[in-house]
C-alpha cells in the first residue's frame, strides 16, 4: 500500500519511529529520531526489514546501504520525502 501525497516529513519519521519500535519492542516515544540506527544495534534482518516496509509503503527502492548514508531517522525521513517529491515532479 502507497501511502497518497503529499507525505510530511514529520509523518514518514513517525511511520519510522513506529516500525522501529516495534522491532525493538519499545515505545516509539523511546525512539530518539536523532539517535544513529546503529545504537539501536539491528541486525542484517532488521535493516531489511525496514527496507521492505519503506518500499511496501512508499514504493521507493532503496538499497541496504542506506542506513548507512541515511544514519539516523531524520536522515532517512528527510531523504525518502525528498524522493517522493522527485517521483511526484517525475508523474505531474
Amino acid at each position: 500500500m502507497t501511502i497518497p501525497f503529499p507525505t510530511t516529513e514529520g509523518a514518514v519519521l513517525q511511520w519510522l519511529a513506529d516500525r522501529l519500535a516495534e522491532r525493538l519492542e519499545v515505545a516509539s516515544a523511546d525512539i530518539g529520531r536523532a539517535v544513529p540506527l546503529e545504537q539501536y544495534a539491528l541486525d542484517s534482518m532488521a535493516a531489511f526489514t525496514l527496507r521492505s516496509a519503506i518500499q511496501d509503503t512508499f514504493g521507493i527502492t532503496l538499497d541496504l546501504a542506506a542506513t548507512r548514508r541515511y544514519p539516523t531517522l531524520e536522515a532517512l525521513a528527510r531523504h525518502l520525502v525528498e524522493r517522493m517529491r522527485d517521483v511526484r515532479a517525475e508523474d505531474g
